[in-house]
């Protein structure tokens, strides 16, 4: 692949984010940064040649240049027709392949199925000691292996797969090999995510790759939480403290308007820069900072679609990523709602792990359906927000502006057992012939 396709890539890679994030109104903070920028001041770039194969192998005897797709690089065997045509669409006949291919995008060289990616990589001795992750911007389900050992797993097709490299990995130099599949039904939804619909079902992996390393103290994740009518912004912030005790930090919370390339502080502000003071426990925390945007702070239209550009600093580490004020959120139709004096969840359905042995003896799908209804209607959503333990079985799904971890039913380990929790008011509904149903099957052995 040459160079000027190499560039398209990789801002197609970030196109796709900047869409994400445009598109929930609230923070990313995946942005892409310069290797060694303040942002990242400690990541190695994993782009370049890697060895390559079809198929889930040790043996890589090809190569490609990655960021990159089997397609891009002609890595598939391209024939339509006997065993190729398993390969596009193993769950078609042959009449229903031939109508999948005209009605939608056509792949000169198709693969479906495991490619192993392999390279060495050198891990700085300056890394020691440090938690290092694994940052793949877009990637479909794809397995992690260091030096022949399996250390990490993501299905996450639609924002970066972020794996952690195991514990006291030494420096020097490690063998890290990937095995990517992006065969339809390897993930509870698919769409087009594995689809030829839009972007096509590719292999590979796309954008910003690369090992990151951190220190003691560093921000995890950060949600923002834009308020127009209250002229403000209310950022989320999960640090990850790693060192012995907790930590007393400064948190610095600045806002300004994102406008083309320039970026200005926001209107009526005289500093666009908060500072707050912050304790961080040891392991994993949450900490609030409200931001005043003031009361000309410009709003997003079709006409004028405004971005604002947070960035959240404490210590070295620092997250920057873009937000809208009020863009086709919850917010825009609850406030009619409450007018109306009708409560709106902001809800929307429910996803379910369909196969999960608590239902068994409940038929169901991966989605609500009609047997969910009144349960859930005499029920509520318990937020579970850092809650690692809770395996959610039935999860609600929240709407973008708050994009809480909703569960209705979930599970936790205890000892050799599990714990199953449930927040559907059962006895309320115990008339319903589902209710009955779901407690006789589903919560008496």
């Amino acid at each position: 692949m040459n160079d000027a396709i190499q560039k398209k890539v990789e801002r197609g890679g970030r196109f796709v984010a900047a869409l994400a994030m445009l598109s929930c109104a609230m923070l990313v903070f995946a942005e892409p940064v310069e290797v060694g920028s303040p942002g990242c001041p400690h990541s190695v770039s994993l782009a370049g040649r890697w060895r390559f194969a079809l198929g889930d192998t040790t043996n890589c005897t090809d190569s490609i240049v990655l960021p990159s797709t089997t397609d891009i690089a002609k890595k598939g065997d391209g024939r339509i027709g006997g065993k190729d045509v398993e390969k596009i669409a193993p769950e078609r006949d042959d009449a229903a392949v031939t109508s999948r291919l005209t009605r939608h995008l056509t792949r000169r060289f198709p693969y479906v199925g495991f490619a192993t990616y392999e390279r060495d990589v050198e891990i700085p001795s300056a890394w020691a000691g440090r938690r290092i992750e694994l940052f793949l911007e877009r990637t479909k389900v794809v397995d992690a292996y260091l030096d022949g050992r399996r250390f990490g797993h993501s299905d996450t097709l639609a924002a970066p797969a972020v794996i952690e490299l195991p514990r006291g990995t030494a420096p020097g130099r490690h063998t890290l090999r990937l095995v990517v599949d992006n065969r339809r039904g390897t993930v509870p939804i698919t769409g087009h995510q594995t689809s030829d619909d839009t972007q096509t079902n590719w292999n590979g992996v796309m954008g910003r790759m690369e090992m990151r390393a951190y220190g003691e103290m560093s921000i995890v994740q950060v949600k923002t939480f834009p308020s127009a009518a209250e002229g403000k912004v209310v950022a989320k912030v999960v640090f990850r403290n790693d060192g012995a005790g907790e930590a007393k930090i400064c948190v610095g919370v600045g806002v300004s308007v994102a406008t083309g390339v320039q970026t200005v502080p926001c209107p009526a502000q005289d500093d666009a820069s908060h500072s707050f003071d912050y304790v961080a426990p040891c392991g994993v925390s949450t900490g609030e900072f409200a931001v005043a945007l003031g009361p000309d702070a410009p709003k997003w239209s079709e006409f004028n679609p405004v971005l604002h550009r947070l960035t959240v600093k404490a210590g070295e580490a620092t997250a920057t990523g873009f937000f809208t004020t009020d863009f086709w959120n919850w917010e825009m139709f609850n406030g009619p709602a409450r007018k109306r004096k009708v409560i709106a969840p902001g809800t929307l359905g429910l996803l379910v792990k369909s196969e999960h042995p608590a239902l068994a003896g409940f038929p169901t799908s991966f989605h609500s359906d009609y047997q969910w209804r009144e349960l859930i209607f005499n029920g509520v959503n318990v937020v579970l927000d850092g809650d690692k333990e809770a395996d959610v079985i039935v999860r609600g799904i929240d709407n973008i502006t708050r994009n809480q971890n909703l569960g209705v039913i979930w599970e936790k380990r205890r000892g050799k057992g599990r714990v199953l929790y449930c927040s559907l008011d059962l006895e309320a509904a115990k008339e319903l012939p589902e209710a009955r149903a779901f407690t006789a099957r589903c919560l008496i052995t």
